[in-house]
């Protein structure tokens, strides 16, 4: 009985035992999940904040690199001196070469020939970054050249009008400006004796160019286009010889044709003279008597003088008709009769022989 007691003790120590012990190894186990959580929210702690430092460093970098990107593109600015001093650059070489330098970079490059302009080699430059400044050069040569810039900052645009007033340039009605019209609206611009600066406020645009010489390439080509068409409405003039002849070897009627316009019909006249108007092209000279006809084509230009030798050819031929006559004897005789006729001649001789080279080897 006393062992069975003794066992029973043992037996709810035991269990006890081995109960408390269970207990002590969940603890620690808890306890355990409980640090590594600690850990785990620990290390993302440290992880956000580093995160948040990471970005916060890039930030910043981004920041001062925008800053530092605003700085050199407000360097790349051109000033209004270095406007014009590209304006007047008589090489597309050295114009690159100072752009370049200036760290712009050539986007395009393309030949225009624009309405009342002279034709120019155009160049659009832009920064590296791909900002919206701009830079348009219209290298025309032996003319001074056309410059457009565009800016991204306000006030360096509203200083470049205030450094334009400075220069001495007066402000004159923007419908004057001999470059941009229509959609194109100027909204102030200025001059002196010789350059012309407008600003565009939509797209922070100043442009410059010399005027005069627009003005004197304006009047050339209007000069030159009056001349090619005074040229070409110019009449030509025809000269008609004819071989001098007794007139008993002439016709009574000699009729010369230009087209279908009569400009001589007298038979003494051994020279006719006859003003070819325009239009003037290929015409027909011709001459008649008594419904015979000789015609030469000529192809008449500007200006022209062209010669055409005349003559006249006569031959007697029978009319089918016959006369009887009788002599003192009262014997008839029966002949044919005859009629002298005329047929005229013409020949082209050229153009711009010379009267007297004509006279000398045609005429006579």
């Amino acid at each position: 009985m006393k062992r069975i007691a003794i066992t029973g003790m043992l037996i709810i120590f035991s269990i006890s035992f081995c109960g408390a012990q269970s207990i002590k190894e969940a603890a620690e186990a808890q306890k355990q999940r409980e640090a590594q959580q600690q850990q785990a929210a620990e290390a993302q702690r440290q992880a956000a904040e580093a995160q948040k430092r990471q970005e916060e460093a890039l930030k910043k970098q981004a920041q001062e690199a925008q800053i530092k990107e605003q700085a050199r593109l407000r360097e790349m600015q051109l000033t209004i001196d270095q406007i014009f001093q590209i304006v007047n650059t008589g090489n597309l070489e050295s114009i690159s070469a100072f752009l370049t330098s200036r760290g712009w970079e050539c986007h395009s490059r393309e030949t225009k020939k624009e309405e009342k302009l002279p034709e120019a080699d155009v160049t659009d430059w832009r920064p590296p970054s791909g900002n919206k400044s701009e830079i348009f050069v219209h290298y025309m040569g032996s003319f001074d050249n056309v410059v457009a810039f565009c800016t991204t900052f306000d006030d360096h645009f509203r200083q470049l009008e205030k450094d334009i007033k400075a220069k001495e340039f007066q402000e004159v009605p923007s419908e004057r400006s001999l470059l941009l019209t229509g959609v194109d609206k100027v909204d102030k611009c200025y001059r002196n004796s010789q350059y012309e600066v407008g600003f565009i406020n939509r797209d922070n645009l100043v442009y410059a160019y010399n005027y005069k010489d627009i003005e004197f390439y304006r009047e050339e080509v209007a000069r030159l286009e009056r001349e090619a068409f005074e040229r070409a409405n110019q009449p030509a003039v025809l000269y008609i010889y004819r071989k001098r002849k007794p007139l008993d070897l002439l016709p009574k009627r000699y009729e010369i044709y230009l087209d279908n316009t009569i400009v001589g019909n007298s038979t003494n006249n051994w020279k006719t003279t006859a003003t070819v108007t325009p239009p003037l092209g290929t015409k027909t000279v011709s001459a008649t008597i008594d419904g015979r006809k000789a015609e030469v084509q000529i192809t008449f230009e500007p200006g022209g003088v062209y010669y055409v030798r005349s003559d006249v050819e006569s031959k007697n031929v029978d009319t089918g008709k016959t006369k009887t006559t009788t002599d003192k004897n009262g014997k008839e005789t029966t002949t044919a009769v005859k009629e002298l006729q005329y047929t005229p001649i013409l020949q082209s001789v050229g153009k711009n022989v010379g009267e007297s080279e004509f006279n000398a080897i045609v005429v006579k």
